[in-house]
C-alpha cells in the first residue's frame, strides 16, 4: 500500500483529525492493519511529507494528537496524474478509484487525463516513435483466435495474426493473403492451399505449411469450447506438403472452405509457440506485435518485418479505463487521435476537430432472444409476438440518441437505408391485442445482459412496462457472459452482433456458433437449420449459396425466438491531422493504415495550434 492510501484512510476514518484529534497507537493500528512499530514508521514519514502534525504521547497507552493538514483527494489526484505521466496506468487508476475519493477531485483526474490521449511523440533510439494512444472501456478477454468472442478483441486479434485468405469487404470476393493461391478438387472434399515464402511470424521464424496444418488441427482439438469448433468440424486431415503446400481433407463437400479459411478463428499461429498447454504470449504474422499487455493497457508495435506494407504509425496503446469513468471533455480525447463512438456526439462548435466520419450502419444488430425451454411468459409465441410488435425501435433511436442508427428488420442492414423515420415492426394496437389473447398475467421476465448493453437493457424495460409488462435485469460482466454458464437458467438475452470482414461468414457464425452468438436455438430449430446448411455448403454456385443464407434469416423470425432491434450506426470523431481513418465492417478503426499529417499553417493563421505535453500540477 503507497504511502497516500494510508493518508486516504485516515481521512476517511478519521475526518475530525482535520482540526487536531487524541488517538492512540492501538487505535491507528487498528486502522491501517499493521503493527504499532510500523505505525510510527508511517506517521514520521507523513510529517516528512508536511501532510500531518504529529505529537506522540509520553508512556505507552497514552494518548497522541494527529492533525491532517492536506486534503487527500487532492494529493490522491496529484500522485495519480504523476503516475500517468510515468505510463503507470494501473496504479493511477487504482487510487482515483479508492472509496471516499471526492468526486470533484475524480472528476478533475479524468479531464486533465484526455490531454494524455491522441497522438504523441515519444523519443525512441534512433528517431522520435509515433504512437497513437486511445481509451479502451471493456477489458480484453483473450488474444487467442480459437477463444475469442468479442469483437474487440477480434479487431485486435486481426491486428496481431493472419488468416491465409481475406474477403474484400466491399466485393465479397475471396482474396490470396497467406496463401497466394488455392484449389480445391472436383467433389470439394480437397483442399490445397500454397503458402507465400518468406512471411515471418513475430519471434523470429519463417511461416511453413506445418505451422498452418498445427492451426486448424488446434481448432478442432478445442471441439466445443470455442466458438469456431464449426469451422473444422468436417476437417478429416491437415497436412503439410512440404514448406509451403497445405491439404486440407475434409469428410463431406464444402465449396465454402475457402471461405471458412479467412475467419480471424482460423488465423495461423506458430507451432513451436502454440505447441506446449501453456498459454502463450500472442505471436502472429500481422502488422502489428504484442509488447505489453495487463488488465490496465495493451501496447502494440509495428511489425517492421510484415510481409505486406508496414504499418505507418510505430505503436498503439490502448489504456484500459474504469467503466462509467469516461474521459471528458470529449475533444481531449479525439484532438490528436480517433474515439469510435456509437451515436451522433461530434463537438460541431470546434473548429479543429473534425466534422466526424460516418463510418456507416454496423453489418450486425442489436437483439433479444428467448429461450422457449424455459420456464415463463417467453414460452408463448403469442407474447413474443406482442413484444416484438410493442418495441418502438425508432423511439429507442431517438431517446437513447442512436442517431443514424435504423430499426433492423434483418439480421443485416439494407443496402440503401430507408428515407422515412417508422418503424416497420412497430403496430401498438396488433401487440397490445396478442399480449391480452397471450393470457400474459404480469408474470416477471428475466432479460440477461453483459455489461456493454445496460443502457438499451433499460429502455427495454422502461418501454415495456407501460404496457405491464414486467422485465427485470440480470447484468453480468464480459467474463461471466463468454463463460455461457448463464444459458441455461436464462429466459431472455439481449446482446450485440457485428460481423467481420464477410457478410456471408457473418450468416453462417451467429447459425453455427448458437449461444456463443447469444441466440437460444433449440433442437427443432437446430436441426433444420443445419440441414439446410449441410446443402448449402454442398451446394457449387455461390450465387445460390448466399441466397440460401439469406432464407435462413426468416427461420429465425418465423417463431420470434429472435427479435431484431437496431442496425447501429458507427461515427469516429478525429483530428483533420489524423488520416488513413477507415470504419471496418466490425465498426472499428483499422490500426495500419493510420498516420499523422503535421500542421504547416503561418504564424498569424487563425487556425495555428500548440501540442504541448502532458501538463504537470500546476502547469
Amino acid at each position: 500500500m503507497q504511502l497516500i492510501e494510508y493518508y486516504h484512510l485516515l481521512h476517511t476514518e478519521l475526518p475530525e483529525a482535520r482540526g487536531g484529534l487524541p488517538v492512540t497507537l492501538e487505535q491507528l493500528s487498528g486502522i491501517f492493519y499493521c503493527s504499532e512499530r510500523n505505525v510510527k514508521f508511517i506517521l514520521h514519514k507523513m510529517a516528512d511529507q508536511n501532510w500531518i502534525v504529529w505529537k506522540p504521547g509520553r508512556g505507552r497507552g497514552n494518548h497522541s494528537e494527529l492533525q491532517l493538514l492536506e486534503d487527500s483527494s487532492v494529493l490522491l489526484r496529484q500522485e495519480a496524474m504523476r503516475l500517468v505521466q510515468e505510463e503507470n496506468i494501473k496504479p493511477a487508476l487504482e487510487l482515483v478509484g479508492l472509496s471516499g475519493m471526492e468526486p470533484g477531485e475524480k472528476e478533475a483526474f479524468f479531464q486533465w487525463l484526455g490531454g494524455a490521449f491522441g497522438y504523441q511523440e515519444v523519443s525512441g533510439r534512433s528517431r522520435p516513435l509515433e504512437v497513437l494512444r486511445l481509451p479502451y472501456y471493456a477489458p480484453l478477454l483473450t488474444l487467442d483466435p480459437t477463444r475469442m468472442i468479442y469483437s474487440k478483441d477480434m479487431h485486435l486479434v486481426r491486428q496481431l495474426f493472419d488468416t491465409l485468405v481475406r474477403v474484400n469487404p466491399a466485393t465479397g470476393q475471396v482474396m490470396p493473403h497467406l496463401a497466394h493461391h488455392w484449389e480445391a478438387s472436383a467433389d470439394g472434399r480437397l483442399w490445397t492451399f500454397y503458402l507465400r515464402k518468406g512471411v515471418r511470424f513475430h519471434h523470429g521464424r519463417e511461416l511453413s505449411a506445418e505451422d498452418a496444418a498445427f492451426s486448424l488441427m488446434r481448432l478442432k482439438e478445442a471441439g466445443e469450447q470455442t466458438p469456431f469448433s464449426w469451422l473444422v468440424r468436417e476437417v478429416e486431415r491437415a497436412r503439410s506438403m512440404g514448406s509451403y503446400i497445405l491439404e486440407v481433407v475434409l469428410s463431406a463437400p464444402n465449396y465454402m472452405f475457402d471461405r471458412y479459411a479467412s475467419s480471424a478463428g482460423l488465423s495461423i499461429v506458430p507451432k513451436d509457440v502454440y505447441g506446449s498447454r501453456k498459454t502463450p504470449a500472442p505471436s502472429g504474422t500481422g502488422p502489428f506485435r504484442l509488447v505489453e499487455q495487463d488488465a490496465s493497457m495493451c501496447i502494440l508495435e509495428a511489425f517492421p518485418d510484415y510481409f505486406r506494407e508496414r504499418a505507418l504509425l510505430d505503436r498503439v496503446e490502448l489504456w484500459v479505463l474504469p467503466s462509467g469513468m469516461e474521459v471528458q471533455p470529449q475533444l481531449q480525447i479525439s484532438d490528436w487521435g480517433c474515439s469510435p463512438k456509437q451515436g451522433s456526439e461530434t463537438r460541431q462548435d470546434e473548429e479543429n476537430l473534425s466534422a466526424g466520419l460516418n463510418g456507416g450502419l454496423t453489418r450486425g444488430c442489436n437483439f433479444m432472444s428467448f429461450n422457449i425451454e424455459r420456464p415463463g411468459p417467453q414460452q408463448n409465441r403469442l407474447f413474443r409476438e406482442a413484444v416484438q410488435l410493442l418495441l418502438n425501435r425508432q423511439a429507442f433511436i431517438r431517446e437513447v440518441k442512436k442517431d443514424a442508427s435504423i430499426p433492423a428488420q434483418w439480421l443485416l442492414p439494407p443496402e440503401y437505408p430507408p428515407e422515412d423515420d417508422a418503424d416497420p415492426c412497430h403496430d401498438e394496437a396488433e401487440g397490445l391485442r396478442l399480449l391480452k389473447e397471450s393470457g400474459y398475467r404480469g408474470e416477471p421476465l428475466t432479460l440477461m445482459l453483459n455489461t456493454g448493453h445496460v443502457e438499451m437493457a433499460e429502455w427495454i424495460v422502461r418501454w415495456l412496462g407501460q404496457y405491464g409488462i414486467q422485465v427485470k435485469l440480470d447484468v453480468m460482466s464480459r467474463e461471466e457472459a463468454a463463460g455461457l454458464k448463464w444459458v441455461k437458467h436464462a429466459q431472455c438475452y439481449v446482446g450485440g452482433l457485428a460481423a467481420d470482414e464477410d457478410t456471408v461468414m457473418f450468416l453462417l457464425e451467429l447459425l453455427h456458433a448458437g449461444h456463443y452468438s447469444g441466440f437460444f436455438l433449440h433442437g427443432e430449430l437446430r436441426r433444420e437449420l443445419e440441414e439446410r446448411l449441410s446443402g448449402i455448403r454442398r451446394e457449387k454456385s455461390e450465387e445460390v449459396r448466399r441466397s440460401g443464407l439469406k432464407e435462413l434469416q426468416k427461420l429465425l423470425a418465423r417463431d420470434r425466438d429472435v427479435i431484431l432491434l437496431i442496425h447501429p450506426a458507427n461515427k469516429v470523431v478525429h483530428s483533420p491531422n489524423l488520416r488513413g481513418v477507415t470504419v471496418n465492417t466490425l465498426g472499428q478503426v483499422d490500426f495500419k493504415d493510420l498516420w499523422f499529417q503535421p500542421e504547416t499553417f503561418s504564424q498569424d493563421s487563425p487556425s495555428r495550434r500548440q501540442v504541448h505535453p502532458i501538463p504537470r500540477e500546476g502547469g
